[in-house]
């Protein structure tokens, strides 16, 4: 039989993902996403999910679970994730290497990423010369990745195009990137 795990998840704070286990089977499970378990033997089912600082509000169905001969099963988790610490956010920022006074013929773009300890992105546009904030984010999720990749190929970033920044609560982190087209 199959067991569908699915985590319904309100709020920002806690862990990016949960673990799931499915009678000795444990699995990584991100905030709102679904987890299949296949070839699960019917019967009673030992079901947890360690969703660290995070609190499991209530689950449908309730436990005891038990898996029907050839069934199926859908287990869902409504979690609820209180913010524990102060937010953080990253700016990112472009300017433009042109000549004083001259602007870029066209606006060009690029694509700013944000990659978290657990492997989440987040991508905004930016243009040449810009600004865009990216929030809230945590500190607790581990490092965070910067990088900008240009949309247009006569566009180039300038150095280096992938930066690493450790996060501190409350704090906004600057990230500056020059780029010529």
């Amino acid at each position: 039989g199959a067991v569908v795990i699915e985590t319904r998840t309100t709020g920002n704070g806690g862990p990016l993902q949960f673990t799931v286990s499915v009678n000795e089977d444990s699995r990584p499970i991100g905030r709102n996403n679904t987890e299949t378990f296949s070839g699960v033997v019917p019967g009673p089912l030992d079901v947890t999910l360690d969703t660290g600082v995070c609190a499991v509000t209530r689950s449908t169905p309730e436990a005891p679970y038990f898996l029907a001969t050839a069934g199926s099963l859908r287990i869902v988790f409504e979690v609820a994730c209180p913010i524990t610490e102060r937010a953080s956010s990253i700016e990112v920022r472009t300017d433009w290497t042109g000549h004083l006074g001259s602007q870029p013929l066209a606006t060009p773009q690029f694509d700013a990423i944000v990659t978290d300890g657990a492997g989440n992105v987040s991508t905004q546009v930016i243009g040449a010369r810009g600004a865009v904030v990216f929030g809230p984010l945590f500190a607790s999720r581990n490092d965070y990745t910067v990088e900008l990749v240009p949309r247009e190929a006569r566009c180039v970033v300038e150095g280096t195009s992938l930066f690493t920044r450790t996060l501190t609560p409350g704090v906004r982190t600057l990230v500056s990137f020059v780029v010529n087209c």
